[in-house]
């Protein structure tokens, strides 16, 4: 198998893959039996789930069969003390020749085999007729001799050629002939008995099959036609898991059949088929156009809104608002159905009852723009263009970055002259986001490693992240950002944004929770808590020359550049993304009429070895500079110049007027005037004065101790959050992570965004990677006990690793819908799409639906745009199955996963 990848991905937002490909397509050669002599068994060899009979086919063995794909095989860890035996020519030919009929099933039906929705699988075990008893004599088989088919069926030659030297080398038999295509089906019918005998002989010894289950498993994957070589695997953006696979209706899988499955339909496109999407995002798909599963949706909002007072712990430790997980990989009925029913259950017909219950999307694609406008401001969309220009002028490497003027002339909000309010459409923004900096990691895992990118080992994974956790101490950055604090002096004093500020730049991801601060931290926590003093009213940026930016906030009310309302607030940033820069000339800012002949001192000023952060006018006193009689600050031309260090690569300076008082608060407090407008979010002072937290890293360590857990430190830290300003905290996606998945980054990390169960958020005293349910509840406590309100992180669009296995019918397309050429198309696979009745799901699905209903039921009436069909709430979905889901990421079972005989799908009674 090669594995290929091609360039890295330089754009963070959404989570990111290389394009790999991977070689070895292997299809179904003819059927064999275990012995040369024809045998007639029944079997159901047709095609329609509705067969009503068994029809009767022949096993026959055909040594001329070969496979034009090589399947290897390596040794067990599975340690065996059987006496080694040579050959079977010493076994009796009676009991040779009985083999054929005695491992036959007892009767080819469901009683006697398990199956996959009736089907037979390479995993199939049954009841054969007799056992031949400790490797010695045939006796009767009970309901506790179980033997997996593949002791006595093969699909091909080249399989059983396989599983002969794979049980030789695992039982230690000493068998001295060499088998090949040429070996007669005799020779290989001794062989397998004699496998046989030695299997039978370990059951005997050890009282268990549970060797022999694990050691079958191995088998069966290291076969291509029953491992993920044989469903097309493609790695790269569109197939973060190699591909998927769309579910498509058939006679032969009713049971997974639907009528809905709308794929592409986000944004202003519901009502239309596109691919323009990218829906198959990860793991199963859920199908978010399907009525019933909107109305599930709804439902299980709704508990984790509540999930403090559903389980009986009060009202305050509930959450305020959300963030919606890949609002461009779903339907956008859903977030039209939440934003609906946020605004009826919280009444947000007030900038007041609005602001406390921010819903941001994690959209940022322009028409989500166009989609959110439509639907008169429900949510706060990303402003992309914002991140963009935060990222390409700063963070990329000397030479790669883009010109610093795209600042201003790139971004939709046009902050050049920005003295009104409520004439943009309210948004938020941000520099670094939770699953984009995977990206960075899986550059640097391409770096050091073979591992796939989206998918390393462990060891890997915790190497990629102490790299680009010391990288960001370095002057020549090799996988980590230039420019952050640059980057964030304008973040987090633009107007007309909520900023978002990420974790993971204030402190080392890959340390315990708020353990070891990032080099940034220092920088950054000053400009949060000077926001709350300073920044203020409206903005002006400029260049001067064509390499050094200037951003001026000209303080509380102080919405025009003549107005004089606030002397002692107000903002200034001079920037440069030029490590090389320099000025003939001096910087002259205009910082507004309010501030003529006004002393300002420099929050941060850059040195040789970093910067200087200065936090009172005391510290800064030295360094004072006085305005003119017109306005303007002005900087010497001597001190504007580049600088090239682990925080600075260019220039940067920011200044804030001398005298404020250590309480002043230039935030806008929210209007409680009702709305005439039809919209629920303004972009005005009152949103201007929120600061979003998102308060986690996927790639932070599992706690060393219950006092480490994210939830637990957060609450030990809520004062701290609200002396930052920051006025909304996200929460990730609290959700029990799967176990044993290794098809991705988020289940190796275990982040809450591979899951198998939406209502299990640490229950039963079982911890997620950052607490268990009781303690995120306290957390939410904390924090509003601070003053700071709350987001939780809902996930809509995928489950990981259901336990149920299903029969459906599929074809391979990748993410977003488009078929792969020349590849499977409506073929039968197995797929993990059921869940169980044991989980949270069985428990909590659809409950609250009755309830919401009577409380608000015009959200139950209203026709979506998708289907003009409301939400189902008559049939709740207590257990997940393929009906309501688009399809799945490959899962690696194999496209021969399900046996044929004959050609034809192998079924039983």
């Amino acid at each position: 198998m090669d594995n290929m990848y091609n360039k890295k991905l330089h754009y963070r937002m959404y989570k990111s893959g290389k394009q790999w490909i991977i070689l070895g397509i292997t299809t179904l050669a003819v059927v064999m039996g275990m012995f040369g002599t024809s045998k007639v068994v029944k079997a159901d060899v047709s095609s329609n789930d509705n067969s009503s009979s068994l029809q009767t086919t022949t096993i026959t063995s055909d040594t001329s069969s070969t496979s034009t794909n090589s399947e290897s095989s390596t040794k067990s860890d599975v340690n065996d003390q059987n006496q080694n035996t040579n050959s079977a020519k010493s076994y009796k030919v009676k009991d040779l020749k009985a083999a054929s009929g005695n491992n036959k099933p007892v009767s080819y039906t469901k009683k006697y085999m398990t199956n996959v929705s009736g089907y037979i699988t390479a995993d199939t075990w049954y009841q054969p007729k007799q056992i031949y008893r400790d490797g010695t004599h045939w006796s009767k088989a009970t309901k506790k001799d179980y033997r997996p088919i593949l002791m006595y069926w093969w699909p091909n030659k080249k399989i059983e050629l396989n599983y002969i030297k794979y049980f030789n080398s695992l039982l230690n038999i000493n068998d001295e002939n060499k088998y090949s295509n040429n070996s007669t089906q005799a020779e290989l019918n001794n062989a397998t008995f004699n496998i046989l005998v030695n299997i039978e002989k370990k059951i005997s010894s050890t009282q268990s099959t549970s060797w022999l289950k694990d050691a079958m498993s191995k088998f069966i994957k290291e076969q291509s036609i029953w491992n993920i070589n044989s469903e097309d695997p493609i790695y790269g953006w569109g197939n973060l898991q190699g591909g998927s696979f769309k579910y498509v209706n058939s006679k032969t899988t009713k049971k997974a059949n639907s009528k809905y499955r709308l794929i592409g339909r986000a944004y202003t496109q519901q009502t239309q088929d596109n691919n323009n999407n990218y829906e198959l995002l990860l793991g199963n798909d859920i199908d978010n156009s399907n009525p019933t599963v909107q109305a599930e949706d709804l439902n299980n909002y709704y508990y984790l809104m509540n999930i403090s007072s559903i389980l009986g712990k009060g009202s305050d430790g509930n959450f305020d608002g959300g963030r919606e997980d890949a609002t461009g990989s779903m339907d956008y009925d859903v977030t039209q159905l939440i934003e609906n029913f946020n605004v009826k259950r919280f009444k947000m017909n007030t900038d007041a009852r609005a602001d406390v219950h921010l819903n941001l999307l994690e959209d940022g694609a322009p028409e989500s723009r166009v989609s959110v406008q439509q639907d008169g401001y429900k949510g706060l969309t990303h402003d992309m263009d914002n991140t963009n220009t935060l990222i390409y002028p700063f963070t990329l490497a000397p030479g790669k970055r883009s010109q610093l003027s795209d600042v201003i002339d790139k971004d939709w909000v046009d902050r050049s002259d920005d003295y009104t309010e409520n004439k943009v459409i309210p948004n938020y923004s941000f520099l670094n986001v939770h699953d984009g900096v995977q990206t960075y990691i899986a550059n640097i895992i391409s770096d050091i490693s073979s591992d796939n990118p989206n998918a390393p080992s462990a060891a890997v994974l915790k190497k990629a992240i102490e790299l680009y956790d010391d990288d960001q101490y370095a002057v020549n950055k090799k996988y980590s950002e230039y420019n952050v604090p640059s980057a964030y002096a304008l973040l987090l004093s633009n107007k007309d944004v909520v900023p978002r500020v990420y974790y993971g730049d204030l402190y080392l991801e890959g340390k315990q929770y708020m353990a070891v601060k990032s080099p940034y931290n220092d920088a950054i926590t000053t400009m949060l808590k000077d926001r709350i003093k300073y920044v203020a009213g409206g903005q002006q940026m400029r260049m001067h020359g064509n390499s050094i930016l200037s951003s001026v906030r000209f303080g509380k009310n102080n919405l025009k550049p003549t107005d004089k309302n606030s002397r002692y607030s107000g903002y200034v940033t001079i920037t440069s993304n030029d490590k090389d820069v320099s000025t003939n000339s001096d910087v002259k800012v205009f910082v507004g009429s309010a501030h003529k002949n006004q002393e300002f001192r420099p929050e941060i000023l850059p040195s040789k070895d970093g910067l200087m952060v200065f936090h009172n006018d005391s510290e800064a006193s030295k360094y004072v500079l006085k305005t003119d009689d017109n306005g303007y600050l002005t900087i010497p031309s001597t001190d504007v110049k580049g600088y090239s260090n682990a925080m600075l690569s260019g220039y940067l300076s920011t200044w804030v007027p001398v005298g404020a008082s250590d309480k002043q608060d230039v935030r806008t407090k929210a209007s409680t005037k009702v709305h005439k407008d039809g919209k629920t979010y303004h972009s005005n002072a009152a949103l201007d004065s929120h600061v979003a937290y998102e308060g986690f890293s996927s790639l932070q360590p599992i706690a060393d101790s219950d006092s480490s857990k994210t939830d637990v430190v957060i609450a030990k830290n809520a004062s701290l959050f609200r002396s930052l300003g920051i006025t909304d905290f996200e929460f990730p996606g609290h959700y029990m992570p799967t176990q044993n998945d290794n098809s991705f980054v988020d289940s190796i990390e275990q982040n809450g965004y591979a899951f198998s169960d939406r209502y299990n958020l640490g229950m039963d005293g079982k911890s997620t990677k950052y607490g268990t349910v009781y303690q995120l509840i306290d957390a939410n406590k904390a924090l509003h006990k601070a003053g700071v309100h709350t987001l939780t992180d809902y996930v809509m669009n995928q489950l990981y690793d259901l336990n149920g296995k299903e029969v459906t019918t599929v074809t391979r397309i990748d993410g977003y819908g488009n078929r792969a050429k020349d590849s499977i198309s409506n073929k039968l696979y197995v797929a993990n799409t059921v869940s169980s009745k044991k989980d949270y799901q069985y428990i909590y699905g659809g409950k609250f639906l009755s309830m919401l209903k009577k409380k608000y039921p015009s959200i139950f009436k209203m026709k979506q745009k998708s289907t003009n069909k409301p939400i189902d709430s008559k049939n709740h979905i207590k257990v997940w199955s393929a009906k309501y889901m688009n399809g799945t990421s490959i899962q690696g079972q194999g496209m021969g996963y399900i046996l044929k005989l004959n050609g034809k799908y192998w079924k039983v009674k």
